[in-house]
């Protein structure tokens, strides 16, 4: 015969299961975890407690209360999972997207300033170098006509504009009146190349090699360029 049952006294409970609430924490973080696994590739999962009911909600569009505001929006707390991991409230922009942080410079602050002296050192060679270039392509723009020198001059050119460029992130401050010079030396380049391709034959010829140059680029700058040597519309 089994032993009786213990009764428990009148106004006596059994107490609750320890650590009730972070595991219902727990269980919604890996429901949404779950989610997320289950969406496609790059979707961002929101999940958030119903203030209502207290059930758990999962979906793959923000609330309207994040839509409208943020993560900063009134209304129950959303957590936003994207490929796999919890994203941070401060990365919470409006609409409920995701801010794409910027990957910090090598080496940290200390790095970022190493790298800005460095680039500042560089401007003078850099200057020197696009001197050099511009002598080279206007020299260059005298010998055109074959299909060999109308190709060497292109390759010039190529050099010429990448110096620019790199003179642009070195010295931002610099950029608007390096323009200003830039166009008087395209000007130049222009004005011997008018001298030489007299012979409808040889600028047809150059003409099809600037085009040919122009299909492989898509720098505005480098084809409004070309399209001044080529066209003679500056």
């Amino acid at each position: 015969m089994p032993p009786p049952r213990s009764r428990r006294p009148p106004g006596s409970e059994r107490p609750a299961a320890r650590g009730g609430a972070p595991r219902a924490a727990l269980a919604a973080a890996l429901a949404a975890l779950l989610a997320a696994a289950a969406a496609p590739a790059h979707a961002q999962v929101y999940s958030w407690r119903d203030s209502q009911t207290g059930q758990l909600r999962i979906s793959t569009v923000p609330p309207p209360w994040l839509r409208a505001g943020g993560a900063t929006a009134a209304g129950p707390k959303v957590n936003v999972i994207k490929d796999g991991k919890v994203v941070p409230p401060e990365r919470i922009g409006p609409g409920g997207t995701v801010l794409e942080l910027e990957p910090p410079p090598p080496g940290g602050v200390d790095g970022a300033r190493a790298a800005a002296a460095q680039a500042a050192a560089s401007v003078p060679e850099l200057i020197g170098r696009r001197g050099a270039l511009h002598a080279q392509l206007v020299a260059d723009a005298l010998r055109l006509g074959p299909t060999s020198a109308n190709q060497a001059f292109f390759e010039k050119l190529d050099a010429y504009l990448a110096v620019l460029e790199q003179l642009d992130a070195a010295d931002p401050a610099g950029a608007a009146a390096r323009r200003g010079e830039r166009d008087l030396e395209i000007q130049r380049v222009k004005a011997n190349i008018e001298r030489v391709l007299r012979d409808p034959a040889q600028r047809a010829d150059f003409q099809g090699e600037a085009t040919r140059w122009l299909s492989r680029k898509s720098d505005l700058t480098a084809q409004r360029i070309v399209r001044c040597l080529r066209d003679g519309f500056c």
